[in-house]
């Protein structure tokens, strides 16, 4: 890491606003704009949905290779690598990783109630009713599951979009940058401002806590971002199951 700190700039507290307002507000627009404007029921919907979700993400990962080239201190592929903090993982980095997945399924699933709790007490926080239609039990993004099973592949590569683009920006690009300013509390801040950028998700405020603390924590303790993106896989990876039953049929 110490190879190319020269060739990184410090993210400011005072600046860290801009980035993560950067990355959440174009989720701001497709979840409660682009997806009720355009989503109806029974209806094939995948463009708006790819519009109000697949863009944003793609967002990410987009702007992790801007930034990376602009601050790799190597040309090519493993001036990238290496500017994203990829390493090669060790003993302890594994022991992290699970420590890190431990974290975040028993904080989602230990606190599913207080979405219902937040709504109930806020119901202007909901999610709008069309938004719920990104996934039901006979279909994947306005597609029909049911004996199509070329949409397993499509979820997984919308699952590699999702953990890449967050992970090689948050914790690939952006850590680096506030741990400059901010040493060793860099995964308190780091981890607040992630948990901040899922406001777009109000009703979720309280189970999303847990794991964005924890990212962070894990992420300074292996100075490695691959913990992250194993833990990511990991968690965001039990939906597959879900398609691949409706697949079935």
């Amino acid at each position: 890491m110490d190879s190319i700190k020269s060739n990184i700039k410090a993210l400011k507290l005072s600046n860290t606003f801009f980035y993560y307002a950067f990355a959440a507000i174009p989720f701001f627009i497709g979840i409660y704009i682009i997806i009720p404007q355009f989503v109806s029921e029974n209806e094939n919907n995948f463009l708006p949905f790819s519009a109000g979700i697949l863009l944003p993400l793609l967002l990410l990962l987009i702007y992790a290779i801007i930034i990376g080239k602009l601050e790799q201190s190597k040309s090519g592929w493993n001036g990238l690598i290496e500017r994203w903090n990829l390493k090669k993982m060790q003993k302890k980095d594994w022991l992290w990783t699970f420590f890190l997945i431990a974290v975040i399924f028993l904080g989602y699933f230990g606190l599913a109630n207080t979405g219902d709790w937040i709504i109930k007490q806020f119901p202007f926080l909901s999610p709008p009713k069309e938004f719920e239609l990104i996934r039901t039990e006979n279909s994947f993004f306005g597609l029909p599951l049911k004996g199509n099973w070329w949409i397993l592949v499509l979820h997984i590569m919308i699952l590699v979009l999702n953990v890449f683009g967050e992970e090689l920006f948050f914790r690939g690009i952006l850590f680096p940058k506030q741990k400059l300013i901010h040493k060793k509390y860099t995964w308190i801040v780091h981890g607040l401002c992630y948990h901040l950028f899922h406001m777009f998700y109000p009703w979720d405020f309280l189970r999303i806590l847990p794991e964005s603390l924890a990212y962070g924590f894990v992420v300074q303790k292996t100075n490695n971002t691959w913990p992250g993106i194993i833990a990511h896989f990991m968690f965001n990876g039990l939906g597959l199951i879900g398609t691949i039953y409706g697949i079935v049929g």
